[in-house]
């Protein structure tokens, strides 16, 4: 409703920051907030907080260098043309492509040069690694920068990010999110009821909604 996320793929219902959040005057200082909550939910709630943002999210909180391959899940598309790109020979193809990028964002094409000049170096296939680099640098990142540093602002005054080195990516993700699995069985032996029992209408129609995904 705030277009502050999207859906990272239309196979994936992971989320990543929407690069047309700036629609929304406020976003960077919802992006604030949301930082903050979710390092308050590490200190002080029990169970996990559910935000579920892709993998490579939690390798830029970690401050980690993004590869190629954690394209993938994002863009399943754009990661295959990456790697069409490295394993031929660009020069035998006759591609002519160059160290700049055009991408839509709310109807209208951005143009974004990789370096500098990049629109006048044609890639090549002695330099094609650097531009494979920047391309995967500029392709996780495109237009939240500042979305991304407002959550990691919040998220550092609550909690310092350096905390966060002891962890790798993976188990980031498993302390912010939890299993991804869940046993409903399990779900119902300790649920505690209030107002409510365990044959009431409301609570037979959520189990069995829980039980049926």
């Amino acid at each position: 409703m705030y277009c502050l996320f999207e859906y990272a793929n239309k196979n994936n219902y992971s989320l990543q920051i929407n690069p047309a959040s700036y629609v929304n005057p406020e976003h960077l200082t919802y992006f604030k907030f949301i930082g903050r909550f979710i390092a308050m939910a590490i200190v002080i709630m029990e169970d996990s907080f559910i935000l579920v943002l892709q993998c490579p999210f939690y390798k830029r909180m970690l401050g980690k260098k993004l590869v190629m391959k954690d394209i993938e899940s994002i863009d399943p598309e754009f990661y295959n043309s990456l790697v069409w790109i490295k394993e031929n020979n660009i020069d035998e193809c006759g591609l002519e492509l160059y160290y700049s990028v055009d991408f839509e964002v709310l109807g209208q094409v951005v143009h974004h040069e990789l370096k500098k000049s990049g629109d006048k170096e044609r890639v090549t296939e002695e330099n094609k690694e650097e531009y494979l680099g920047l391309m995967t640098d500029w392709r996780m990142t495109r237009g939240i920068e500042q979305q991304t540093q407002a959550f990691l602002d919040g998220f550092n005054e609550v909690v310092p990010i350096e905390w966060l080195k002891y962890f790798d990516e993976r188990e980031l993700e498993l302390l912010l999110c939890g299993m991804q699995e869940i046993d409903i069985e399990d779900w119902q032996r300790h649920t505690i009821y209030r107002h409510y029992t365990r044959n009431s209408k409301p609570v037979v129609w959520f189990w069995q909604f829980g039980e049926a995904i």
